[in-house]
């Protein structure tokens, strides 16, 4: 359940030059293992599958398309290989949600391996989804290290309440339907795409992309990309935002213990999942609590209420959160303070009800959809 995980192989990475240019949003160099496990399909710009054509990279293994008959700009996604239960969660989505902030799949299908003509390879395959393209996620465009260059940055008070909103409503389109998402955070959040106009401008630069070379100057081996593509941003437009990314979704049953190991380790997470059993029978709780961290995230225009837990134990995370909620109740909290007061006496209950430490007094976010006083903002920009 979930994406696959491969542990990182720092003797793998430690072996190649420096072949990114060490962006926060490119890191191929960490993801070499998966690719020498055959764990993602390597690919290139240009190459075509099924007719839709490779135009730039857009994520780690989300590429730019065109519909080859409409010509629409699309999003081609290559699922990790054996993750079944994502494609299962798109196929799902297609047929069950109709919510107006989550993508939506439009294709899919399954490609051979890159050296599928080499017998060591030939069983291999993976899944590929295609949807309609969207705009910046709000990782990168609230981004304080490699920002986008646009003049709508810094979003409005207003603009930020209503991308708080239809977050809200696309979550709770998908609980409805008794999807836990898993996995929301600002990188699993966009805007809408830009015109075509803009597209088609963008296309007309050349991307950056460098060689994958070894420090021993032997040959990079086949089945490893033998070069890469920058990952970039082709900025946003006016629209909704869409929720997307499933890799850790799922159904839950009601009653059943869901370890922490299903929920990805990357976003900071809800208490249950770090002491005693290390497991809930709540999982819907669990994206209240990441809600509650992306809300003050757009509030904040781009600030984590969390800091990052990498090498603290599980007393020390619990201590920290309890201590910045406590700032937080208190009115205590620098960046919350600088937002005009009526909004932020309106949001900080909510983001706290969130915020609960013990799941079952945690807000639900259906309840809070259906919350009048929460929705009286504006939905559209």
């Amino acid at each position: 359940m979930g994406a696959i995980r491969t542990p990182f192989n720092r003797g793998l990475y430690a072996s190649y030059k420096q072949f990114t240019h060490g962006g926060h949003f490119w890191r191929d160099q960490y993801l070499l293992e998966r690719w020498d496990k055959c764990t993602q399909r390597v690919v290139y710009r240009d190459d075509t599958f099924h007719g839709y054509k490779i135009l730039r990279r857009l994520g780690n293994w989300c590429w730019l398309t065109r519909d080859p008959h409409t010509d629409e700009f699309l999003t081609m996604k290559f699922l990790p290989r054996g993750n079944v239960t994502e494609l299962d969660m798109w196929r799902y989505l297609q047929t069950q949600c109709f919510s107006l902030y989550v993508v939506h799949l439009r294709d899919h299908f399954k490609i051979g391996h890159h050296l599928g003509d080499d017998p060591d390879f030939q069983d291999i395959s993976f899944e590929t989804v295609v949807y309609p393209t969207t705009g910046s996620s709000l990782e990168r465009a609230f981004s304080k290290f490699e920002p986008v260059q646009s003049a709508d940055l810094p979003f409005s008070v207003d603009k930020r309440q209503t991308c708080v909103h239809q977050i809200v409503c696309g979550m709770a389109d998908l609980h409805r339907i008794g999807v836990v998402h898993g996995d929301l955070h600002p990188g699993n959040v966009a805007l809408a795409k830009p015109d075509d106009a803009h597209i088609n401008k963008f296309l007309a630069e050349p991307g950056l992309e460098h060689e994958v070379q070894r420090k021993d100057n032997t040959p990079t081996p086949s089945h490893l990309p033998q070069r890469v593509c920058e990952p970039e941003d082709i900025g946003f437009g006016l629209g909704k935002l869409k929720i997307l990314d499933f890799g850790y979704s799922f159904r839950p049953i009601s009653g059943e213990l869901y370890p922490a190991t299903i929920f990805p380790s990357g976003t900071a997470r809800p208490p249950e999942l770090l002491t005693g059993q290390k497991a809930t029978t709540q999982p819907f709780k669990v994206d209240s609590w990441y809600l509650g961290q992306l809300m003050y995230f757009i509030l904040t225009h781009g600030c984590r209420l969390f800091p990052s837990a990498i090498g603290c134990s599980s007393e020390d995370i619990l201590e920290e959160y309890r201590y910045r909620i406590s700032k937080l109740y208190k009115g205590q909290d620098n960046l919350m303070n600088q937002l005009p007061s009526d909004v932020k006496e309106h949001f900080t209950p909510y983001i706290l009800a969130l915020l609960e430490e013990h799941p079952q007094t945690r807000r639900s976010i259906t309840e809070l959809s259906r919350d009048k006083m929460f929705m009286e903002t504006t939905l559209t920009f």
